[in-house]
């Protein structure tokens, strides 16, 4: 069995670690640093274009990062976008963002971004917990051809743990509990990693709690409302994250796997940087006028996911692998002020992505005289259903009436079929 505890203070560079109470004088073993984006099956980093690069869960523990935008600000030519009320927004690669650039945790398309305006909401991919992932892929060239249109401008590929990334060789058993604090935003966080090996079946749980405030900046004891504000609004933002897997080994040729994962951030504070602002109207009506403003906003992801692998070896492919995924993506914000027109006011949107997404992918490997070919092809298919609802109250009245629509509610199919031949010449 395998204990470990692990106290991080970011705000000072501080990091203080008991070392495992078993296995101690274990060795180390040194594999193959591997990558699954720019393929679509895993390959060694030296085999890989360089526009492919990873940043695994060593790194992200050393720098200390609190979040994907951390986790990443080492790496060129990326870029994460987004702060405060909305959290993070999406990503930029090499000068190319929104939804061009393709989102996926372990394979899973994550939710389009959208902004309607008035900046009453955005619903982003703001659901992440780094403490869940083992690695960070970036594919920083188009990658189309493997992912779909969307992957234009390059592809985030987020990998989380499994039960043998927790599971030393000998071990059964594992775990582990997280702490941290981060002076930047006043953010502490406790986790906790349960891992456990039975015979042919494995499982692990993963759960996260931060809780935190606004990032402080240099004008952080500004007092100024309006556009003179220098400082961020005052916030409070907490969140919490439970991931649960279990694999079980069939026999030597079948291995199935569930996933659930659930996350949710919620987000209160007051928006100083809009109380004083003024929009004109056409004379002789006097312009309007706002007060009072601050949101109370709470965003949370779902995702299930049923998956299997087939060593078959057989004439069509040597192995098969199909996973089903689930996922709902919701965001509800509110957004209070008052106004000399309106008096006082809740502008709710409430909206909802839920995604069906199956991939079946299969691999061959042939060796023809001095070339050997890795050929990947499958199919894969997403159901996409987008709803938002509109609805703005009149506090002082208590009354309500539906909002002006921004975004339309859709539904959207998406089908692909890939080829793909890895050569290896004179190997």
């Amino acid at each position: 069995m395998n204990i470990k505890l692990s106290f991080i203070a970011s705000s000072v560079l501080l990091a203080v670690s008991t070392p495992s109470l078993a296995n101690s004088n274990n060795e180390a073993s040194i594999f193959d640093e591997v990558v699954v984006s720019g393929t679509r099956s895993e390959q060694s980093v030296k085999n890989i274009p360089s526009t492919v690069s990873k940043v695994t869960a060593e790194q992200m523990e050393k720098n200390l990062a609190t979040d994907v935008k951390q986790a990443l600000k080492y790496e060129p030519g990326v870029t994460v976008n987004g702060r405060g009320r909305f959290g993070m927004q999406d990503f930029t690669i090499r000068g190319m963002s929104g939804n061009r650039v393709k989102m996926l945790i372990d394979g899973v398309e994550q939710p389009i971004s959208y902004n309607p305006g008035a900046d009453v909401m955005r619903k982003n991919s703001n659901t992440i917990e780094v403490d869940t992932l083992t690695a960070i892929e970036i594919n920083k060239g188009p990658s189309s051809s493997l992912y779909g249109s969307d992957a234009l401008g390059g592809t985030v590929f987020l990998r989380t743990k499994n039960p043998e990334d927790m599971l030393d060789a000998g071990d059964d058993s594992h775990v582990g509990v997280t702490s941290g604090y981060s002076s930047a935003d006043e953010q502490y966080k406790l986790g906790f990693e349960v891992a456990n090996r039975t015979g042919d079946l494995e499982s692990m749980l993963i759960y996260t709690y931060r809780n935190g405030h606004e990032t402080d900046t240099y004008y952080k004891d500004s007092n100024e409302i309006g556009n003179a504000r220098k400082a961020a609004n005052p916030f409070d933002i907490a969140s919490h994250n439970v991931l649960a897997k279990i694999f079980y080994q069939i026999n030597g040729a079948n291995r199935v796997g569930f996933t659930a994962e659930y996350y949710t951030r919620s987000a209160d504070g007051r928006i100083l940087s809009s109380d004083g602002k003024t929009v004109p109207m056409r004379p002789p009506m006097p312009p309007i006028m706002y007060s009072n403003n601050r949101a109370d906003d709470h965003d949370h992801r779902l995702r299930l996911g049923l998956e299997h692998e087939w060593l078959a070896e057989i004439a069509a492919f040597d192995s098969l692998e199909w996973k089903l995924n689930w996922t709902e993506s919701e965001s509800k914000h509110n957004s209070y002020d008052k106004t000399n027109y309106y008096g006082n006011r809740n502008r709710y949107r409430d909206g909802t992505d839920d995604t069906i997404q199956l991939d079946i992918q299969m691999k061959k490997e042939l060796e023809l005289a001095n070339n050997r070919h890795e050929i990947t092809y499958g199919v894969s298919g997403t159901n996409n259903t987008f709803d938002i609802t509109y609805t703005d109250y009149n506090l002082d009245k208590g009354t309500s009436k539906p909002g002006p629509e921004e975004v339309p509610k859709s539904k959207s199919e998406k089908r692909a079929v890939f080829v793909q031949d890895q050569m290896f010449m004179l190997d």
